[in-house]
């Protein structure tokens, strides 16, 4: 390959390497595959699509978010629910109680 490169930039290019020891064909390689994007495995370029797109925690709208009616006990509200579910009830029991609901809907 070859480049070409103003006199300025190759008389600033030689002195460098010479500063360092360096071949001018090797620095100016190392200088170029420094300014180069790293080239990733597709795994790697994955993971780093996954990281992007998952957020380090929730929103703070959804941190903020508190019941409307807060259970005034201290606990987590889960009792609440309990034993509300039904449970004993016979096929023939839940098809007349949704009969009931739909002739009062209509009524």
């Amino acid at each position: 390959m070859t480049l070409t490169i103003d006199d300025e930039v190759a008389m600033r290019l030689r002195t460098a390497a010479a500063n360092r020891g360096e071949d001018v064909n090797r620095y100016a390689s190392s200088l170029i595959a420094a300014a180069l994007p790293q080239e990733h495995s597709e795994a790697e370029q994955n993971s780093a699509a996954i990281r992007f797109v998952r957020p380090a925690g929730p929103p703070d709208w959804v941190v903020a978010l508190q019941p409307e009616n807060p259970p005034t006990d201290g606990t987590n509200g889960f009792h609440r629910l309990v034993g509300t579910w039904p449970g004993d009830e016979t096929d023939e029991e839940i098809d007349a109680a949704l009969q009931h609901l739909e002739d009062s809907d209509v009524a």
